[in-house]
C-alpha cells in the first residue's frame, strides 16, 4: 500500500496540514523552516510518498509541468543545470518539458511560444541575452518565468545569477599573480550577460594590475569547442602571442586544447590557462584544469523554488539571487 500524508506526518511528528503544505506547496509553505522541510522531504522519500498528481493538477487547474529553455544542451554546463532542475522540479510533482534555442534567438522564441501553448505551469528561461517579443507574450499571458545563469537587461524577472563578473576577476587575477602579462580572452555570446559581465572582471584585473586591454587578445564569438579552437588559433598567430588563456567555458577549453596541441605545445609548460564552469570532465584532462566553478546544482535548485513561489503566487517581486564563484586552483597555471 502506498504511504500516505498521515503516514509521512506520523514518522516525522509534524501535523498533516504541515506536511500538506510542504508536499502541496499550500500556502504559507515558504514560511516553514528549511529543517522541517527537508525532513518532510526526506521521509516521504523514504516512505516512498506518491502524491496523486493528476488529482492535484485538476483541483488547482495546473498541468503539473514546467518548461526549460537552454541555449546548447550539449554544453557540459547546461547539462549539468537541466539534471539539476528536473530532480527539484519532480520533488514538487512536476514533469520538466526541455527545449534547446542553440544560441539563437527566434528559436527561443519558438520554444518560449510552443510551451506556453502546451499550458506550461511556469518556465526557466536561460536566454541568448537579446530581447524579444516572446518576453512580452509571457507578460501578457501572466505566464510566471525565471531567468537562470543569464538574464535580459530590461526585462522585468526573477532571476537566479552567478556573479559572473567576479568570476572573470578572479580568473585574471590568478593568472597575473602567476606572472602573466599577456592574457588571451576566449568569449563567448556577444549578446549574453554572462560574456558581458566575465569580460567585465577581466578587463578589472587588467586595470588593477596596470595593463591597458589589447583588442587582438579578446577573441571568440560563442561558448562552443570549435570557437575556442578557432581562438587559440587566432591568438598564436599573433606576432606576440599571449603567455596565458582566459576561457570563459569549459567547452572553449577543450577546443582550446586541442590547438595547443597542434601547435605543438603544452600546458603549463608553454602556455597557461583558466577555465570557467568545473563540469565533470575539467579534473581529469591531460593537464587538469584550473576553472572557475560554478555551484550548478543549487542555481538549479533555486530556479525551481523561485519559479514555484511565483507560480503558487507567495510573492510578486523580481527576486534576485546571485551565488559566488569559487576558484578550483588545478595544474593549468605555470610561472613565468
Amino acid at each position: 500500500m502506498a504511504a500516505t500524508l498521515k503516514d509521512v506526518a506520523g514518522r516525522t511528528g509534524l501535523s498533516i496540514s504541515t506536511v500538506s503544505r510542504v508536499l502541496n506547496r499550500k500556502g504559507g509553505a515558504s514560511r516553514i523552516s528549511k529543517a522541517t522541510v527537508e525532513l518532510v522531504l526526506r521521509t516521504a522519500e523514504e516512505l516512498n510518498y506518491q502524491p496523486d498528481v493528476l488529482a492535484r493538477g485538476l483541483r488547482l487547474k495546473r498541468t503539473q509541468t514546467l518548461g526549460l529553455v537552454v541555449p546548447d544542451i550539449a554544453n557540459p554546463f547546461f547539462s549539468h543545470l537541466t539534471r539539476s532542475i528536473q530532480k527539484a522540479a519532480h520533488r514538487y510533482g512536476c514533469a520538466l518539458m526541455v527545449c534547446n534555442s542553440e544560441e539563437n534567438v527566434a528559436l527561443e522564441r519558438t520554444h518560449t511560444e510552443l510551451l506556453v501553448g502546451k499550458r506550461v505551469d511556469g518556465l526557466i528561461l536561460a536566454p541568448t541575452g537579446e530581447p524579444g517579443a516572446h518576453f512580452a507574450l509571457l507578460g501578457a499571458r501572466k505566464a510566471p518565468f525565471v531567468f537562470l545563469d543569464r538574464n535580459v537587461e530590461g526585462v522585468p524577472a526573477p532571476a537566479v545569477l552567478l556573479d559572473n563578473r567576479r568570476g572573470g576577476y578572479v580568473a585574471a587575477r590568478a593568472l597575473l599573480e602567476a606572472g602573466h602579462r599577456r592574457i588571451g580572452l576566449i568569449q563567448g555570446s556577444a549578446a549574453s550577460t554572462t560574456t558581458i559581465q566575465r569580460r567585465e572582471g577581466y578587463l578589472e584585473a587588467l586595470g588593477e594590475a596596470g595593463i591597458a586591454p589589447a583588442p587582438e587578445l579578446m577573441v571568440g564569438r560563442y561558448y562552443s569547442r570549435e570557437s575556442g579552437y578557432a581562438g587559440v588559433r587566432q591568438l598564436l598567430a599573433l606576432a606576440e602571442p599571449p603567455t596565458a588563456l582566459f576561457a570563459t567555458s569549459d567547452v572553449h577549453a577543450l577546443g582550446a586544447l586541442e590547438a595547443v596541441l597542434e601547435a605543438g605545445l603544452r600546458i603549463p609548460d608553454d602556455l597557461s590557462m583558466v577555465s570557467f564552469d568545473d563540469v565533470a570532465f575539467a579534473p581529469f584532462l591531460f593537464c587538469p584544469l584550473t576553472t572557475v566553478a560554478q555551484p550548478w546544482e543549487a542555481m538549479g535548485e533555486a530556479a525551481v523554488d523561485a519559479l514555484m513561489r511565483r507560480i503558487d503566487a507567495e510573492t510578486q517581486e523580481y527576486e534576485k539571487q546571485v551565488f559566488a564563484p569559487t576558484l578550483i586552483t588545478r595544474a593549468s597555471i605555470g610561472r613565468i
